[in-house]
């Protein structure tokens, strides 16, 4: 069975290079706000519409979090941590006029940027081999602050 130390290590395999790190860093949280933005944006049915931050954003938000949970309670805490930013991000903008195209704009930049780091590292990304390293990358971007923390070993 794949745990949080073989996702993180295979994860990291083509994530070696200085600049590719680096893009990663920045990069790989700002699809995750992205994606969850421009799920938020995706109207629900209107037996659901009265239930405030019931969308297809959250249930992403959800899922996302219940993989974490299988990583561990510590990653699971931790991402907690990160995500619920960017929740209250989405929430911000939920009624800006143009937040589809801003997370749309977010979203193209930040893979494009993704894409060159992986040039850069002479690599594919991991996401070819296992879907689920789609979930990874942001937990490998925030592993060193939680061991930094003392959260993990």
């Amino acid at each position: 069975m794949k745990n949080a130390a073989w996702y993180l290590e295979k994860y990291g395999e083509s994530h070696t290079h200085p600049i590719n790190v680096l893009i990663h860093k920045i990069f790989v949280p700002l699809i995750m706000f992205s994606v969850i933005g421009l799920l938020w944006a995706i109207p629900v049915p209107s037996f659901v519409d009265s239930i405030p931050l019931l969308n297809f954003g959250m249930l992403l938000v959800i899922v996302s979090m219940l993989f974490y949970l299988t990583m561990g309670l510590k990653i699971f805490l931790g991402m907690a941590v990160i995500i619920a930013p960017i929740v209250y991000g989405n929430v911000l903008l939920e009624n800006y006029p143009h937040q589809v195209w801003l997370m749309i704009g977010i979203f193209i930049f930040s893979w494009i940027m993704q894409f060159i780091g992986h040039k850069i590292e002479g690599k594919k990304p991991s996401f070819f081999e296992d879907l689920l390293f789609l979930l990874v990358g942001p937990v490998w971007v925030f592993y060193p602050v939680y061991k930094k923390l003392g959260l993990v070993s």
